[in-house]
């Protein structure tokens, strides 16, 4: 696995590579361009220079090519070659460089000089250009005789124009590049060995600056593996970070803040729940103790095995409740919603305490229609129901009522559980807390395993719907359910 650094300076560098590559090549081929203008340039004005040479006399075509510079035209290491024609006619001269060799077709008559790439008989690559003109008079005729000079050609009076009776010649010229290669060649290993170098000391200066940029990192690093596991409220300090760091450094600091929160849950759950199940099993055990110390009557037995039955049923209660806390949180429960009357698990759930709430003289007060249907698992549903009623019944001021009340609220279906408490209404909020109690309101109603309310949010949460408590003004504890509603089938 690369690193960040190695990442960060090789795509520096392959960038800083690509942009000069590219920036030396259009400077290459703008300067090659440059210098084989140049080139065609002086080879048309050489070509017009071959023409200027070739008189008409009265009789004949005098070519004077002896007063001119010829030596690129030898046949021993030709740079040029020249052909000179009449148009549809003869062959006039013929470069010493061509030998028997020929050059390619002429273009159109009467078009402007112009130079196009060509294979030369030496095999070389070069440039080559043709030129129509006619020759100029020989100064040695009559004035009335006297024609313009070759077309486009130097030396040429502009206000004198040929005889028709003057023949069109056709000069065609070439000539190797071996010049321009001499030219360009040298700038494009300039620029090369420039562009090499270049990209030396950009790479350098790019590990420089990423290396120093890249510091913070390595301090936020080193600030995480110095992290004792033991202690988990420590934070990693943002201090002069870069801005790009700074929301990476502040959720990693909630992150931290969110595991020292869970373990410290995980620690008050494991002490809340030994202690909750220490509490019965300690019972339990006296309750055993104190009958075996003697022989009882059957009555006796009987009466004992009851109490140690209460006893299991509520150690029972809690490790069920745990579990479905645990499968709820760990993801295990999925529920599956269908349409289902909310007056039949109402009913299923308080089969469990109607004779509790007969023993504590409460007023039970069913106000559920039947009608009434919510989209839920029943599975799910009916021990969420049982908790509710059991807090209920066994909360309870002894010799008050308990009222259950459904109602249909826009698109949730509600169920109101009330009964009168002493809790205050600072404390309704921490009744979904795991194993809390209000000692002053809640020392007399029994042992309590503390997860019932917490396992309803739960289960009404994964069924897409809320649980919420509150004390009334009258002074009842009231536990509202909302729950999707269905309609009827």
């Amino acid at each position: 696995m690369r690193s960040l650094k190695v990442s960060l300076i090789l795509g520096a560098v392959a960038g800083t590579t690509g942009v000069l590559l590219v920036a030396g090549a259009l400077l290459f081929l703008v300067i090659r361009r440059g210098v084989l203008a140049h080139f065609d340039r002086s080879l048309i004005e050489r070509a017009r220079q071959l023409a200027g040479a070739v008189e008409q006399s009265e009789r004949m075509l005098d070519i004077d090519f002896e007063d001119l510079d010829m030596r690129e035209f030898n046949d021993a290491d030709p740079t040029g070659f020249c052909l000179l024609r009449e148009l549809n006619g003869p062959e006039l001269y013929r470069s010493p460089s061509l030998s028997r060799a020929d050059l390619p077709p002429q273009p159109t008559p009467g078009a402007e000089p112009a130079c196009r790439w060509v294979s030369l008989p030496t095999g070389r690559a070069g440039r080559i250009t043709t030129l129509f003109f006619r020759p100029k008079l020989d100064e040695g005729d009559d004035d009335d005789d006297d024609d313009d000079g070759p077309e486009g050609a130097g030396g040429a009076d502009d206000d004198q124009v040929a005889p028709a009776n003057l023949p069109t010649l056709v000069l065609v010229l070439a000539r190797d590049i071996r010049s321009v290669t001499r030219t360009v060649h040298p700038i494009a290993w300039s620029m090369g060995l420039a562009g090499v170098l270049t990209v030396a000391v950009a790479s350098c200066v790019l590990w420089l600056v990423i290396h120093r940029a890249l510091r913070p990192v390595g301090a936020v690093s080193d600030q995480i593996s110095r992290l004792d596991p033991g202690d988990l409220s420590k934070r990693i300090h943002a201090g002069r970070m870069p801005a790009e760091l700074l929301p990476v450094v502040e959720r990693f600091n909630v992150l931290l803040g969110r595991v020292e929160a869970a373990f410290e849950r995980e620690k008050q759950f494991t002490s809340d729940a030994a202690h909750e199940l220490r509490t019965p099993l300690a019972g339990l055990r006296t309750t055993m103790e104190v009958e075996l110390s003697q022989r009882r009557s059957a009555d006796e037995y009987a009466a004992v095995l009851r109490d140690c039955l209460d006893i299991i049923c509520q150690i029972q209660g809690m490790v069920e409740n745990l579990l479905w806390l645990a499968r709820i949180e760990g993801g295990q429960v999925r529920p599956e919603r269908r349409p289902v009357a909310l007056l039949d698990c109402v009913e299923a759930a308080w089969r469990a305490f109607g004779e509790q709430a007969g023993r504590r003289r409460l007023a039970v007060r069913m106000e559920v229609s039947a009608d009434l249907r919510v989209r839920a698992d029943e599975s799910l549903l009916l021990p969420a129901l049982q908790n509710v009623l059991g807090n209920a019944v066994g909360h309870a001021v002894e010799g008050g009522d308990v009222t259950v009340a459904g109602q249909r609220r826009g698109q949730m279906a509600c169920l109101v559980v009330s009964n009168p408490t002493t809790l205050e209404p600072d404390q309704v909020e921490m009744v979904f807390e795991p194993y809390w109690r209000a000692s002053a309101s809640r020392s007399r109603t029994g042992v309590h395993c503390g997860l019932g309310l917490p396992l309803v949010r739960r289960i009404l949460e994964a069924l897409g719907g809320r649980a919420a408590a509150r004390v009334t003004a009258d002074r009842r504890f009231e536990i509202t359910l909302s729950l999707p509603a269905a309609t009827a089938d």
